[in-house]
């Protein structure tokens, strides 16, 4: 049996099995701090003789504490019986006898049924009975058996429906995946044709469906979208993009009846669930595409991933109607494309502070192309308020900022799934109000669980900022889960590294930017925290760069490098250069 308890003091469980009772303890948990453990969990394995022939199992959860909460995740009782073969199909199998060397089942009621030894389900063996047993040899695995009577007993599978031919396997040069949920197919071919045209991309749009049914048998399984990129890569090692059409939900099985059913795109999500720092999803999994990667989260980025988190045929309008217009609309351009934002919290001794304006100093000679705007919290008023203590002219500085316009606005410090910092220097509210549809800009939040895009009890930060039909962000580099300061500046440096260098006159790519900065470290700790990194967005989109780059050469007829002289007001300067 598994138990989990939630309690700030000891509680206790006890469980029994007809007349035998087994208790134990838990720990407690501190339920007022957010990196604590979120519960204990309780293992029973016990081993017993039990009497009765039908005993009653009961659990009893006994917490010192009122607000205490229990969850029973299952009960599994083991036992020997008879093996009386009836006229129904059923399998058998007995724990003990693993390593047993030669073992035998006595049968009772044996009348001419099959029984097959499927130890090996792919290869099925009938198994022959003489004088009412079956022996065979054990060796260092469980054996398992299945008896029936044939085809008057056996279990016959039930035909659902046709399934329309498809050859997902036939894939072979692609550029970009769009794997989608089929609500939202006419969005996604929308986008895959923008794609084809705009970036001449070739560009596989597949339903999720489909992948199932080529990769996975038809179960829903994450495994099978990235068994489906790793075919891709090995046949062409250019390929570099997923984009994954749907939201994601951390209930698969849609257990949890008082919420939405959104797992329209499955997300990966680690073991730990009741760890609030090694539990938490990862659309890395379907990137990392190594003969030993995966599962545990490790290695490279070989391909680049990004989610359109809709759960509304509006939704998925809306996003693909604001990447066109981001891409091809004339009213897009402005001299927004060359402003950068930087916001830092004021809290840890202004750790965020100093973090994020090394990186701003860094930027200054990168890029040096670019027009910095700080908004760091301890050059604003703190007000206090009824609401606890304010930055309001911080606040308004910031929706100045992106309703002017800028490329990027990167945040250093606390938030979570009400907005910026405990002085709510950004809410949902302000990023409802963006009306920023002709400026669209990069958010990248190097902050607690900002986009915790796979709780589809509440609406993320993150998802309101690209989901905002007015205006907001094009794409968010975000955080699903919590994190900490000192690998969050790493990655936002690595990102900021990439985030406007062209290569051979070419803007890079948000899974480009994102998926690269991954890459740039590889210890442990850093890899731990750059998975709770998201991209919500195209990650084949390239950032609006400006094309074209304006610089001075000469001043008044001098080096413009070189010259000390001012230019005065009305007074024209020469011969600029513009370069690709």
């Amino acid at each position: 049996m598994i138990f989990a308890s939630r309690s700030r003091s000891n509680a206790g469980i006890t469980l029994s099995i007809g007349s035998k009772v087994f208790s134990k303890s838990a720990a407690s948990v501190a339920v007022t701090e957010i990196e604590s453990l979120y519960a204990r969990k309780v293992f029973f394995t016990e081993s017993s003789i039990i009497n009765e022939t039908n005993p009653t199992v009961k659990l009893s959860y006994a917490p010192n504490a009122s607000d205490a909460e229990g969850w029973l995740d299952y009960i599994q009782i083991v036992f020997k019986k008879k093996l009386n073969l009836g006229s129904g199909q059923f399998s058998f199998r007995n724990r003990t006898l693993k390593n047993a060397g030669v073992a035998a089942y006595s049968i009772t009621n044996y009348t001419n049924q099959q029984i097959w030894d499927i130890t090996n389900p792919f290869e099925p063996k009938t198994v022959s009975v003489n004088n009412n047993q079956i022996k065979f040899r054990s060796t260092d695995i469980i054996k398992e058996f299945v008896a029936h009577n044939g085809l008057n007993s056996a279990f016959v599978p039930t035909a659902l429906g046709k399934i329309p031919n498809q050859n997902i396997h036939a894939l072979n040069d692609e550029d970009l995946i769009i794997v989608y949920h089929p609500k939202f197919k006419a969005e996604a071919l929308r986008l895959a044709t923008h794609r084809m045209n705009h970036n001449g991309y070739k560009v596989l749009a597949a339903d999720v469906t489909e992948v199932y049914n080529e990769f996975s048998g038809g179960r829903v399984d994450p495994g099978a979208i990235r068994d489906m990129a790793r075919l891709l890569l090995y046949r062409n090692p250019d390929y570099k993009y997923m984009l994954l059409f749907g939201d994601g939900s951390y209930d698969y099985k849609g257990i949890a009846k008082d919420i939405p059913a959104e797992n329209y795109i499955p997300v990966y999500e680690t073991d730990e669930s009741l760890d609030p720092i090694d539990g938490f999803p990862s659309d890395d999994f379907y990137g990392l595409l190594g003969d030993t990667e995966g599962v545990n989260l490790v290695g490279a980025m070989d391909i680049f991933i990004g989610r359109l988190p809709v759960k509304t045929e509006q939704e998925a309008t809306t996003l693909v109607d604001k990447i066109i217009h981001y891409d091809t609309s004339p009213d897009t351009q402005g001299d927004w494309r060359l402003l950068n934002g930087y916001v830092a919290d004021d809290e840890d001794g202004n750790t965020h502070l100093r973090d994020i304006d090394d990186i701003a100093v860094l930027d200054e000679n990168r890029h040096p192309l670019y027009n910095q705007q700080k908004m760091y919290a301890d050059a604003y008023v703190q007000v206090s308020t009824s609401g606890e203590k304010r930055y309001p002219e911080l606040n308004k500085q910031i929706n100045e900022n992106v309703f002017k316009g800028q490329l990027s606005l990167t945040y250093l410090g606390h938030g979570g799934p009400l907005g910026w910092a405990q002085e709510r220097i950004l809410t949902v509210a302000d990023i409802q109000n963006w009306t920023n549809y002709n400026s669209l800009t990069l958010l990248v939040t190097a902050t607690c669980s900002f986009g915790a895009y796979d709780d589809p009890s509440i609406t993320s930060p993150a998802e309101h900022a690209i989901l905002n039909t007015k205006g907001g962000a094009i794409a968010l580099m975000t955080t699903t889960r919590a994190v900490y300061t000192n690998s969050n500046k790493q990655l936002t440096d690595a990102v900021h590294q990439r985030l406007y260098k062209k290569t051979n006159g070419v803007a890079p790519t948000f899974g480009q930017i994102l998926g690269e900065g991954k890459n740039a470290y590889s210890v442990e700790f850093f890899r731990i925290n750059s998975r709770k990194f998201s991209l919500l967005g195209d990650p084949s989109q390239q950032i609006s760069m400006p094309d074209l780059d304006v610089v001075t050469t000469l001043v008044n007829g001098k080096e413009a490098s070189t010259a000390t002289d001012t230019i005065n007001a009305l007074e024209k300067s020469h011969n600029r250069r513009i370069n690709n």
